[in-house]
């Protein structure tokens, strides 16, 4: 998969203890292509504290476009990958239903917008 990045993009954070609060903004061109696996956003300001794992947890809200299930809700996680803190894009298919997390097959096939808000927040050492 390939993505770059459109000028429109935007995000801040703030620190507050040993929590960030990310809001962010992303839109780009994007061609999955032959990409497999998962979906993550990567360059949050800070690691995430050992044993915060929250990827089975969402910790925050999230919109994309471009996606092909016909999800209820969309949410965002935060889990620690090769020692830097990721924002994983995750889906509900029902109400109340368990969370599944965006791979490549779940996005529009060819070369497309691809947009991802997101508000959310994480626990650093």
């Amino acid at each position: 998969m390939t993505w770059t990045p459109g000028s429109d993009n935007a995000g801040s954070w703030t620190r507050v203890g040993n929590r960030v609060f990310i809001d962010c903004s992303l839109s780009g061109a994007f061609d999955k292509g032959t990409g497999s696996g998962g979906l993550y956003i990567t360059g949050l300001p800070f690691a995430i504290a050992d044993g915060a794992t929250t990827k089975l947890y969402p910790n925050g809200s999230m919109l994309m476009q471009r996606f092909t299930i016909a999800a209820v809700a969309m949410a965002a996680g935060v889990e620690r990958l090769s020692g830097a803190a990721v924002i994983y894009p995750q889906y509900s298919v029902s109400a109340g239903g368990a969370a599944g997390y965006v791979v490549a097959a779940d996005l529009t096939a060819g070369a497309i917008t691809l947009s991802i808000y997101t508000s959310l927040n994480y626990t650093i050492a």
